[in-house]
């Protein structure tokens, strides 16, 4: 009995000693933002209302839980990776010989739409396309040159949109101008052609302060069309008038480097491929050679210049047969160009377009020159962002309005108003 009585009271005693709550030591919680391991030497349980039987009896607990033995996975090192992985999936079983098809992920040459750079589109007498850009400030009219298309400018009209209207046409035999005699390309017809096109723009937009642009051979006639308004036969009765023309920008063309280039265009137009399968095959040719250095410009200026017969792609142009006039479209820019009596740039893409005349008159102040970095023939496409701030460089300096017959005022070093007409 007296073993029993001493059990039910040790039984009692640990009872009472689970049911009390714990007084830790105030010292027990600093130091809480350590690592985990350190709180044990931490953590002090307080004596003050523990006896020694129960110390010896959660002691003993204590004890009996370290010898409960734990699982033998808990702590074992994970599989090592193998690399493979097994499909859930069963995979077909392919004929002896047969390779699955693979898609190929590359570069996408796929054409873009004229409608991403330009606003609308026109057909004048219905036979030449003709783009417009943009809605307010100064008027950028575009000329493009031999092989290309009005679409050439479609990039850089894009980058323009916020500050100048651009509108660009197709020449005879290029793009979308279709007509009966097409080859004929003496340079007096393409500049009455030009002029055509002018008075059709100066007709909607009848105060446009107009700056004239032209690449290439589109940079030859733009030299001769602006000096031929800004300096007419007949000054009496002039076509244009003068004051509509506010500025002259040239794009990689001199007048001496180009005719002693053209011995080697013939073998340049020969060497390319005569026909493609695709539109896209000939965005992919028009990049991988060099003629455009600008995917994005590429799949908008490419598709214009092919066209389909047979099932097959060739070029729209068939440049070898305005041979004849090659020469005679640069004669005579040169004078044309410096002799303008317009603000000027002349843009290149490297010194070696430059020739003798041009480089003297530059050296001399008479036009603004630009060379562009990292760019081919056809800058207008392969940087179209950079040059459309050399344009608004240009307007700026030469404070070119929207309207040529706007009034400018201007504060003279007195302190005085001036009020400028063009």
């Amino acid at each position: 009995m007296e073993e029993s009585s001493n059990f039910l009271k040790e039984i009692e005693e640990v009872n009472k000693a689970k049911a009390k709550p714990k007084m830790y030591k105030e010292s027990s919680f600093k130091g809480s933002s350590k690592k985990m391991s350190s709180i044990p030497e931490q953590l002090v349980v307080s004596d003050s209302d523990d006896s020694e039987e129960e110390k010896d009896v959660m002691m003993e607990s204590s004890d009996k839980i370290g010898e409960m033995p734990m699982p033998q996975a808990m702590f074992a090192q994970p599989p090592k990776f193998s690399g493979r992985v097994k499909a859930s999936i069963p995979v077909p079983d392919f004929p002896e010989g047969a390779k699955p098809k693979v898609r190929k992920v590359g570069r996408n040459y796929d054409p873009i739409s004229w409608e991403e750079v330009f606003d609308h589109r026109e057909m004048i007498d219905d036979t030449i396309p003709i783009y417009f850009s943009g809605e307010d400030g100064p008027l950028i009219f575009c000329i493009h040159g031999a092989g290309h298309s009005a679409l050439s400018f479609g990039p850089l009209a894009r980058e323009c949109k916020d500050f100048a209207r651009v509108v660009s046409f197709d020449l005879r035999g290029h793009g979308g101008h279709f007509i009966e005699d097409e080859n004929n390309m003496p340079i007096e017809i393409l500049l009455q052609e030009a002029k055509f096109v002018l008075k059709y723009v100066i007709e909607k937009f009848e105060d446009a302060s107009i700056i004239i642009c032209g690449h290439s051979l589109g940079g030859a006639l733009a030299a001769k069309l602006a000096y031929s308004i800004v300096h007419p036969e007949d000054e009496e009765e002039p076509e244009f008038d003068p004051k509509h023309i506010t500025g002259l920008f040239v794009i990689d063309v001199a007048e001496g480097s180009a005719i002693g280039a053209l011995p080697f265009m013939e073998q340049i137009v020969e060497s390319r491929p005569s026909e493609f399968d695709s539109v896209t095959d000939a965005i992919k040719w028009g990049i991988l050679s060099g003629q455009v250095k600008n995917l994005p410009s590429a799949k908008i200026t490419m598709p214009d210049l092919v066209v389909e017969r047979d099932g097959k792609y060739t070029w729209r142009t068939d440049l070898l047969a305005s041979k004849d006039y090659w020469k005679e479209w640069f004669t005579g820019m040169n004078k044309c160009f410096l002799e303008t009596k317009v603000p000027k740039t002349l843009v290149i893409a490297s010194n070696d377009r430059m020739d003798t005349e041009l480089t003297i008159a530059q050296m001399g102040g008479k036009f603004k020159l630009a060379s562009m970095l990292d760019v081919g023939h056809t800058i207008q496409e392969d940087a179209p962002t950079e040059l459309a701030a050399q344009f608004r460089d240009f307007i700026n300096t030469f404070k070119i309005k929207a309207k040529f017959n706007e009034r400018r005022v201007i504060i003279g070093a007195n302190g005085r108003e001036i009020v400028i007409d063009h």
